[in-house]
This record gives C-alpha cells, sequence and structure tokens, in this order.
C-alpha cells in the first residue's frame, strides 16, 4: 500500500508540476504579447533589421536603448562603453533620431573574457562589428575607439555626453572606474544605463558611485539593466517598460501564492544560471 501512495503522490506531484509550469509559461507569453502592442512601429522595424547581430541584449532591453538613444538631443553624443559584436551599439544607433548624434563605440575588440581562443591568436572582433554596422546602415553614426574604457575616457575630446551606456569589465574596480572616467564629459542631466547590475561586481561598483556622489541614484531598472539619472526625461515607454520590470507590479496573483505556498513549496525559488560567486546575493 505505501508503494501505491508514493506512486500516486509521485503522479500528482509530477501532474501539478506541469500545470504550474504550463500556466507560468502561459503567463510570461501572454506578457510578452501584451509587451510588444506597445512597440513603435521605428523600433520593430530596428528590431527586425539588427536582431541578426550575436548577442546578450534581450529585445525588451534593446528596446530601452533605442528609447533612451532618442532623447540625446542634438549638440549631445553617446558613449557606449563594450559593444562586442555591435548589438547594443545597433539599437543606439537606430534610437539616435536627433541630428549629428554620434555613438561613440569603446571596446578593444578583442573578444574580451569571452572569446574562446587563446590571446596570442590575435581574436580582433572589429572587422565582424563593423559588418553589422554596414549590413543595418549605420556605420556613419559611430565611431569606434579601439582601446580600454579608461583610456578612451582620458583622451575624449567629443561632445557632452547625453546617453552613457556601460557594458564593459564586470568588476568592481572596473565598474567604479568607468564611471568615474566618464563622469567629467556627462552633460548636465545625462542618462546613464549599466547592464549586467545583477552581478556582484556591477552592483558594488555601481552603488560606490551613486554613494560617492560621482553618479546620480539608481532610478529604475528594466530586466538586467540599471538606470541613473533623471527619470522625467524618461520617454513613456521608457517608464513602462521600468514599471514593467518592478518586483512590486509582478507580484505573483492569488493563483501563482497558492501554487508556490500549498502545492509546490520549493517552486518559489530555483537554481541560478550563474555562479553564486558571479552574482549579487540578494
Amino acid at each position: 500500500m505505501g508503494q501505491v501512495v508514493q506512486s500516486v503522490k509521485g503522479w500528482v506531484d509530477d501532474a501539478v508540476g506541469a500545470t504550474y509550469s504550463g500556466l507560468s509559461a502561459a503567463r510570461d507569453g501572454f506578457a510578452e504579447r501584451r509587451r510588444r502592442r506597445g512597440e513603435s512601429a521605428a523600433f520593430e522595424a530596428a528590431f527586425a533589421r539588427a536582431s541578426f547581430i550575436s548577442g546578450w541584449l534581450n529585445r525588451k532591453e534593446a528596446e530601452l536603448l533605442f528609447e533612451l538613444a532618442s532623447t540625446v538631443p542634438p549638440g549631445q553624443d553617446i558613449v557606449e562603453v563594450g559593444s562586442y559584436l555591435g548589438r547594443s551599439t545597433a539599437f543606439l544607433a537606430q534610437g539616435a533620431s536627433a541630428a549629428g548624434v554620434t555613438v561613440h563605440a569603446v571596446d578593444p575588440f578583442d573578444g574580451g573574457q569571452l572569446q574562446l581562443v587563446s590571446r596570442e591568436e590575435n581574436f580582433d572582433t572589429s572587422k565582424q562589428f563593423w559588418r553589422n554596422m554596414r549590413e543595418i546602415g549605420v556605420a556613419e553614426r559611430v565611431e569606434a575607439h579601439v582601446t580600454t574604457s579608461t583610456s578612451a575616457a582620458a583622451s575624449y575630446v567629443g561632445r557632452p555626453v547625453g546617453l552613457l551606456f556601460v557594458d564593459g569589465n564586470h568588476s568592481e574596480k572596473a565598474v567604479y572606474a568607468d564611471g568615474s572616467g566618464w563622469a567629467p564629459h556627462l552633460a548636465p542631466r545625462c542618462l546613464l544605463a549599466f547592464d549586467d547590475i545583477g552581478w556582484q561586481g556591477v552592483t558594488r561598483g555601481l552603488h560606490r558611485l551613486c554613494a560617492d556622489g560621482v553618479l546620480p541614484p539608481i532610478a529604475g531598472r528594466v530586466d538586467k539593466i540599471g538606470l541613473c539619472g533623471p527619470a522625467d526625461l524618461w520617454p513613456e515607454r521608457v517608464r513602462t517598460l521600468a514599471r514593467a520590470g518592478d518586483p512590486a507590479a509582478t507580484s505573483p496573483g492569488p493563483l501563482k501564492a497558492f501554487f508556490r505556498k500549498r502545492v509546490l513549496p520549493g517552486a518559489a525559488s530555483g537554481p541560478s544560471p550563474h555562479p553564486a560567486a558571479d552574482r549579487d546575493p540578494g
């Protein structure tokens, strides 16, 4: 009898787990379709042109950068720290609608820590970067700085920076150096975005920059991108994206809470997809 009970319990657990997973997937799919209905025709066209470029930027984050870039006025430029093959660069350049705005792509273009070959093999990503920029028709809006962030900041003589997007080395020391190095070049009320703020080094570096008064406080978050600077400059679409990423706005409903607390008490938290040493413990 005990074996029968255990078998039935196993079947019930499997069925409930499958139901929970199915409902969660359906909910997430519905939320994503609803979010996409708010996308502008301009961004949809930009995504269709540039989505082929490899990288880790998801569609919502791409839309965020596209919309932030549209706020940069004439007389100011955009700086991107960490360009890789140009996926994020593409959306910054396509979103920069004001005449004369340039995207300064800062990267050693050696593949960084992500490359799978030895340093001796001279892994150069700049050729593919420029092929991608030409493919989507934004090469004339982009200026590449083939060097490190701190070196580029020290020698920068361009226009004030209206938007700074940082996705470089994720150590606390490097993030702090990125922010403090570019701070003197920022326009008043500049908007800033830091990728991968869930990483421990990024989180600590950014919090130090804000605590020391080098950069303005963190004003919001869209997926893994943290936002600093005056939120009143955000386009309405950015406000919507930031609200959608607010944990308070996505708290579990009664059905989800029931499954978590009563049926699948272990389902509330799963294993992190990243090593604990690389993530913010919170």
